[in-house]
C-alpha cells in the first residue's frame, strides 16, 4: 500500500523498516499508478496545476 501524506512525502508499507528516497521519475510512476487505481475520486489541493495531467491520464470512468 502506497499513500501520500504530502506534497513532499509518501507512506508506503513493507517489510524492509527503512526509509528509502526515491527520484521523480519514480514518483510519477507511484502517481500514475494511484490515478489509474482510483475508482471514483481524485483528490488534490484546490488550484493544483495537476488537473489537466490527471484529465489525460485517468482511464475514463464506467456509468
Amino acid at each position: 500500500m502506497v499513500m501520500p501524506l504530502s506534497p513532499l512525502m509518501t507512506v508506503a508499507l513493507d517489510y524492509l523498516g527503512i526509509d528509502h528516497t526515491v527520484d521523480a521519475a519514480y514518483v510519477r510512476k507511484l502517481n500514475t499508478w494511484q490515478l489509474e487505481a482510483a475508482r471514483e475520486h481524485v483528490f488534490m489541493h484546490p488550484g493544483s496545476a495537476l488537473m489537466t495531467w490527471v484529465e489525460k491520464t485517468r482511464p475514463p470512468t464506467s456509468p
